[in-house]
């Protein structure tokens, strides 16, 4: 599929075997790494992953990967490996993605780093019309084995919505302009709406805009609250930064994100 601005999309979400390689930090830690953005610096998209842009927004976002002394303010995290990705949104918005299986009940709580240069004013997730964030991580999940004619009608019509391919179900932590960590509320989105497409807000307000923040969510417990029964697997991981609904501008990166094998939350942010 091909939408308008050249924007090839291939079907992340869809069901199938994903190989991942099962590392451990200099803590013991085992992880899942999705991305470090440790690759060579880059004019697009980081290797691996696809971009998405939406039928209704005119501009995509620019995701490259840039050297983490080309990022004003506080130094990058120490595990940048000298490389972060960069995320520019004007008036516009788009995601990438990269298809990422994962069993929740062994690696469940997801990890990363987040830095945004300011909040977008105006900013409200509950409200279509305003339904824009400066960082977000989306994971996509199973909610149940099998075939679900309801479901797949809803992935339809939002897919003609949105110009995509959607998940089932998938979860959006995000950086909000308000709320309390661990807050959670149905997109107000179009695939949101049709879909079980559940944001929970991770960081918010401008306390910490500027500055590197570890973020750290028990994926395996809003999975228990949301979709109980279910298999408790992933297929995919998106990044996006999105100005498209209120026409305003943002900056943000990204860096180390992983899935982690201990089922506690040691930043507090958002653990379920």
């Amino acid at each position: 599929m091909k939408l308008h601005g050249g924007v090839f999309l291939i079907p992340f979400f869809l069901f199938g075997i994903g190989f991942v390689m099962a590392t451990s930090s200099d803590s013991g830690e085992k992880t899942l790494v999705v991305d470090r953005f440790d690759h060579a610096c880059s004019s697009s998209i980081p290797d691996g992953w696809t971009e998405y842009q939406f039928k209704h927004s005119k501009r995509a976002t620019q995701y490259r990967v840039v050297p983490e002394a080309a990022v004003e303010g506080d130094a990058a995290t120490d595990c940048s490996d000298g490389c972060v990705l960069r995320a520019e949104s004007d008036s516009g918005g788009s995601m990438i993605a990269k298809k990422f299986v994962v069993d929740l009940n062994e690696y469940p709580v997801l990890r990363w780093h987040w830095k945004i240069e300011g909040i977008i004013e105006g900013a409200d997730g509950r409200a279509k019309e305003t339904n824009d964030f400066p960082a977000g991580i989306y994971v996509a999940v199973r909610p149940k084995e099998g075939f679900h004619p309801i479901r797949s009608l809803a992935q339809g019509m939002a897919r003609s919505v949105a110009g995509v391919p959607v998940p089932q179900a998938a979860f959006h932590f995000v950086w909000a302009n308000s709320g309390e960590p661990g807050e959670t509320f149905r997109s107000a989105s179009s695939l949101g709406t049709a879909l079980n497409n559940i944001v929970v807000v991770v960081e918010s307000g401008k306390t910490n805009v500027g500055k590197w923040v570890e973020a750290s969510v028990n994926v395996l417990e809003y999975y228990n609250r949301f979709f109980p029964g279910g298999p408790a697997m992933t297929d995919g991981v998106g990044i996006m930064t999105d100005c498209d609904n209120t026409g305003s501008k943002a900056v943000a990166y990204y860096d180390d994100l992983r899935f982690c094998a201990e089922k506690t939350d040691r930043s507090g942010n958002a653990g379920g």
